[in-house]
């Protein structure tokens, strides 16, 4: 991406992710699968149980402004349906009930792997990787207990690639976040009309 450009971009998300920026806004509301994972910084959060691949509660357009910070990856595999599904139903969810949108994701080939703070992880088949969490921590992820922890943890994130993040907001300027001239990650941005 253009330096200048992406220069103002950051601006831009940077601004909106000050929580003092949003002192005006009535309520937010945080959706979570388990809402102890949220907390409230001021008292206009307000926290409900849901699932992001089900929002059939809320009306279409009903949010001015929708954010989700690394969640799309890990929209997984429940209710017997796979990763893919589970995210498509989460985007066509964002879509439907927000008219502005920012969303943000790790990129799949930014050599670290983010959950696991671990170079090239997310590269290794499932078979190596869930066996390094058997003899130790990395990241965020503890060292496994057995081999169904140590594969539920590599299990509970599936980084996506430009292409893949692309087709899922296919209207949405997807930026591009660097780091050491890498890519890191990617952010969907939908401005309403």
């Amino acid at each position: 991406m253009h330096g200048s450009r992406y220069r103002r971009d950051q601006r831009l998300l940077e601004d909106l992710g000050r929580a003092d920026r949003f002192r005006s806004v009535e309520v937010w509301l945080c959706i979570n699968v388990d809402p102890s994972h949220a907390q409230a910084d001021f008292d206009k959060v307000r926290v409900e149980y849901g699932n992001g691949c089900d929002l059939s509660r809320f009306a279409d357009g009903q949010f001015n402004v929708g954010f989700s910070n690394s969640v799309i990856e890990h929209v997984g595999m429940w209710d017997n349906m796979v990763a893919w599904d589970n995210m498509v139903a989460f985007v066509h969810e964002t879509r439907r009930i927000c008219k502005s949108y920012l969303i943000q994701t790790p990129y799949a080939w930014f050599p670290i792997e983010p959950h696991a703070r671990t170079p090239f992880m997310h590269w290794l088949p499932e078979s190596i990787a869930y066996r390094i969490l058997l003899l130790r921590r990395c990241g965020f992820w503890g060292k496994a207990t057995d081999v169904g922890d140590a594969v539920e943890k590599i299990q509970s994130a599936k980084l996506l690639d430009i292409r893949q993040f692309s087709y899922l907001y296919p209207d949405t300027e997807v930026l591009r976040e660097h780091f050491l001239g890498l890519i890191k990650s990617l952010i969907a941005v939908r401005r309403a009309s």
